[in-house]
């Protein structure tokens, strides 16, 4: 599918053409956590937290729109399907909508960019499709889409004096349309052409004022209140039935029934009140029900973690279990790939090393496309797990490090070890009631380092081979472990066999213990100019230089091998001229993540900043991706993952992850074919402009139309990405610019133009 992203505002229309992400970028989103559902005749449609998805049970085959294909939302409050369109409308809790067909992906940013709403009041609480409009139910009133012209219409803000009010449902009845709010529930004639004028909603008489759903069954109006209990409209007010439920997630008709749905029942009605079925959850269900709908006689519960349960609408027995492929859940902690495979888990600390409140989640294993996520109740009781290291020289066999359990083996994908205090020969003990073990590393003989905090022996070696369980003592640093240290972060062991560890209180810490001895050293922010004592991310280069991540900047320390010698070790920053004045590369940025790739490039990601991709000596931007030109779910990265055997780097948010491929297409022969998208560059493109069919290790030179050079490189594969800036330093300006692209022999060359219009 070819999708075009719109962005509408109430005032004017621009037209963007959004980058086809598909072909070099992947999503791998969680499909657990249903937020909403729908049906045609053929397939089930349902929302997840920030991505949508097709099945069809017939088939079996499973189809997703996701970042990857334009979608830019965050958390989705709101799913709706029209059959008469064939058009998804999907809204989000900071009142952004997108309206996706099978042609296009368009973005509606006018109730999230409109200044008079508060951010706090933008939800979408709810959709209703009447005669080619579609009503939002918004927390500041009501706002209607044509789906014909593809344009908002109007905005009601119907509270009891024209302000603002919370409506959580509308509905359509004769010649009505029924809102249910905060203040009551109101009403006004749908074909009236001043309808924006509150004075025209009347709020109908009734004995409580606090409503939530309300729906059209059987010609008559249902209405539920703040307390759960139900009502029915008589035409003059709402009747209370003798029915109260739990809390109710949702109200709808669908099929001609009416499906009441809470977290651990599904409600099921012929005609009023007469409940045909109720769906009990049960602890094998393994998840609270969030929304429900009938198609073909099913009924289909999406659920909190567990996907979509179809029941026979028959005698309410489970049928089947619609998972489509993907983790457990999008806010991955920690993330580690090899070979075509990815693991992920999701515990967590806080930056002070309080694994409190305690996360009990297994993890996720992808290998061959296919996901396989192993639950905690099958890890042993291992609770926080928080990092994963593949032994690399047995790809089967990992080992997950737990912030509160010790330490969890774990062969062809199965659990079989929990090392704690009790089965390591002294080589684990409990810091007061836990192991706090953390980041780890395989060193090249095959034993993983670990380090653990609280403890004497901060730096942990296991020798998987043997057996052998070790410490190393970080005292010379850490004098005393209980208080002046809480949290150890990365570890990285160079090639010189040094041990480097990341730390909160003590900077970098250095360990060798080569020849019998061991020297344990550091550099802080005191003594090494460190921007910040806290770092975040260590990584060794091809160079055997140390680039360390910090919660304020980025440093590299380039004598490592001096560094026990030297008797005050300097970490240096790396200076840029950015429009002809010096600054410091990543200055004041809180970095969370370090990556070398294989040609000694560096990848940067940030808490707030998107990544960033450096050449080998930080001089150059290769690439800055951010939520605004690139699939990435949000702006903050947590951990990435280089995956060198299919060229693929990973990258965790805390609302999904996606791999973006560096090698994505194959070289071509000669220079006859090279294309460039988009060409010409539109206003308010921001994206990369991509450059195909080129020729691997050809140089690449763009210049303006003055000769001025802007941009220089050696294409990897057969495409360049260009990010519009003169040396990744800032937005060239509009006009014509010159791509001049020759093999690296010398022996062909060709000559291509591009139009930018800002």
């Amino acid at each position: 599918m070819n999708f075009k992203l719109l962005y509408l505002s109430l005032f004017f229309s621009t037209l963007i053409f959004a980058q086809d992400y598909s072909g070099q970028w992947e999503g791998h989103y969680s499909y657990l956590n249903i937020t909403g559902i729908a049906h045609d005749q053929n397939n089930i449609l349902a929302s997840a937290e920030n991505a949508i998805f097709k099945y069809n049970p017939t088939t079996q085959e499973t189809s997703n729109t996701s970042t990857i294909h334009g979608l830019t939302g965050e958390t989705i409050s709101y799913y709706y399907f029209s059959e008469i369109y064939d058009t998804s409308v999907i809204g989000y809790e900071n009142g952004l909508v997108e309206i996706v067909t099978p042609d296009n992906v368009i973005t509606l940013v006018d109730i999230l960019n409109k200044p008079s709403i508060p951010p706090n009041v933008k939800r979408i609480n709810h959709i209703y499709e009447f005669n080619g409009l579609v009503y939002l139910s918004c927390d500041f009133g009501i706002s209607t889409y044509s789906l014909d012209n593809l344009e908002f219409e109007d905005s009601y803000f119907i509270g009891n004096t024209g302000g603002q009010i919370s409506v959580k449902q509308t509905t359509v009845k004769d010649q009505y349309i029924y809102a249910a709010t905060t203040e009551g529930i109101k009403r006004a004639l749908h074909a009236n052409p001043n309808i924006i004028d509150f004075a025209l909603w009347e709020t109908i008489p009734t004995a409580t004022t606090n409503w939530k759903n309300l729906t059209t069954f059987n010609d008559t109006i249902y209405a539920i209140d703040s307390t759960n209990k139900i009502y029915e409209f008589n035409g003059a007010t709402f009747n209370p039935s003798l029915f109260t439920f739990s809390e109710v997630l949702d109200q709808r008709v669908s099929d001609n029934k009416m499906i009441i749905t809470t977290a651990n029942d599904v409600y099921i009605y012929d005609t009023p009140f007469n409940n045909i079925l109720t769906i009990n959850n049960q602890l094998e269900y393994g998840s609270d029900f969030t929304v429900s709908t009938i198609g073909n006689n099913y009924i289909f519960v999406g659920t909190k973690s567990n996907g979509i349960l179809s029941f026979n609408i028959s005698d309410g027995s489970l049928n089947q279990q619609i998972k489509p492929n993907g983790p457990t859940e999008n806010n991955a902690f920690s993330i580690t790939a090899a070979n075509n495979e990815i693991w992920v888990v999701y515990g967590t600390h806080s930056e002070s090393g309080n694994p409190y409140p305690l996360v009990r989640k297994g993890f996720s294993h992808n290998k061959n496309d296919n996901w396989i996520n192993t639950p905690y109740s099958s890890v042993l009781t291992a609770e926080n797990l928080i990092n994963v290291s593949i032994n690399p020289f047995n790809q089967n066999q990992v080992f997950i490090s737990s912030f509160f359990s010790g330490l969890l083996e774990v062969n062809n994908n199965v659990p079989t070890t929990l090392f704690d205090e009790t089965n390591t020969n002294n080589g684990l003990e409990l810091s007061g009631l836990t192991i706090r073990t953390g980041k780890s590393t395989f060193d090249k003989n095959g034993k993983l380092w670990f380090t653990t905090v609280k403890l004497d022996n901060g730096l942990r070696c296991y020798d998987v081979n043997n057996n052998i369980w070790s410490g190393i003592s970080l005292n010379a640093v850490i004098s005393n472990p209980a208080t002046d240290e809480n949290s150890l972060g990365d570890i990285e062991i160079d090639e010189n066999n040094v041990k480097w560890v990341g730390s909160r209180l003590n900077g970098v810490i250095g360990v060798s213990d080569n020849n019998g001895s061991t020297i344990v050293k550091n550099i802080n922010a005191i003594n090494g100019n460190l921007p910040s004592r806290v770092v975040k991310a260590l990584a060794i280069d091809h160079d055997n230089n140390l680039w360390i991540g910090t919660k304020q900047g980025l440093r590299v320390l380039y004598n490592t091998a001096g560094f026990f010698s030297t008797a005050n070790p300097q970490a240096e920053s790396i200076i840029i001229l950015e429009e002809g004045i010096p600054k410091e590369l990543m200055f004041g940025q809180l970095i969370t993540d370090i990556k070398v790739d294989g040609s000694n490039n560096k990848w940067v990601s940030t808490f707030d900043a998107g990544v960033f991709l450096f050449s080998s000596d930080g001089q150059n931007t290769i690439y800055h991706f951010t939520k605004d030109n690139s699939p990435l779910p949000s702006n903050g990265i947590t951990d990435m993952a280089i995956d060198h055997a299919s060229s693929k780097i990973y990258f965790a948010t805390e609302k999904g992850m996606v791999s973006f491929n560096t090698n994505p297409t194959t070289s071509a022969t000669d220079l006859e074919n090279v294309v460039i998208q988009p060409n010409p560059v539109r206003p308010n493109y921001n994206g990369n402009i991509i450059i195909k069919g080129l020729v691997d290790g050809a140089n690449i030179k763009i210049t303006d139309i003055s000769g001025n050079l802007v941009d220089e490189n050696t294409v990897i594969g057969g495409t360049y990405e260009w990010n519009q800036t003169a040396f990744g330093k800032h937005k060239v300006a509009s006009g014509v610019y010159i791509v001049m692209v020759t093999t690296k022999d010398g022996e062909e060359t060709t000559i291509e133009k591009i139009m930018i219009v800002r």
